[in-house]
């Protein structure tokens, strides 16, 4: 039983290390020393323990592996302190997890983009990253106080949670 619970931790703490990136099963059953059937259930245990959310692409049905995984909690990222963490990426993992209760959450095709429940487009982004301004995209911008039209600051998100 305890040989379980160490690749159990194991998985975590490689999942946590990368930084918000397309899981690649096989790699982490190679690191693990299990079968891809067995990480694909543990990822649904730590979903289930409320330590990870699994994000999906639209379209993506729930049986194929997740489109990207991230900490329940951006806390956990810090108490597991990996030196490869970045800004975005704890930003993103705040993002999820302030909505994932409530509403449906879809990455989006491109980086620091969510589809929430179907239809609202929110990319997640610094206040100097300068993106094409779309009508019907809002920016969740974190290093801001103030938002103004298209522009949330992303600590109000966390008020959904």
């Amino acid at each position: 039983m305890r040989w379980y619970l160490s690749r159990i931790k194991k998985l975590l703490y490689l999942l946590a290390i990368d930084n918000g990136n397309a899981p690649n099963v096989s790699r982490l059953a190679e690191e693990i020393g299990t079968s891809r059937a067995t990480v694909m259930n543990y990822l649904k245990y730590l979903e289930e323990a409320r330590l990870i959310n699994m994000v999906y692409r639209e379209g993506d049905s729930m049986a194929k592996k997740p489109t990207v995984i991230y900490m329940h909690d951006a806390n956990l990222m810090y108490a597991i302190e990996t030196p490869q963490m970045d800004e975005q990426s704890i930003m993103e993992t705040f993002f999820v997890n302030s909505l994932w209760r409530h509403h449906s959450v879809k990455k989006g095709r491109r980086k620091g983009f969510f589809n929430i429940n179907e239809g609202t487009q929110i990319c997640v982004c610094d206040r100097p990253r300068h993106v094409r301004q779309g009508e019907d995209i809002i920016y969740a911008k974190y290093n801001i106080e103030l938002g103004r039209e298209q522009e949330i600051p992303l600590w109000l998100f966390g008020f959904l949670y």
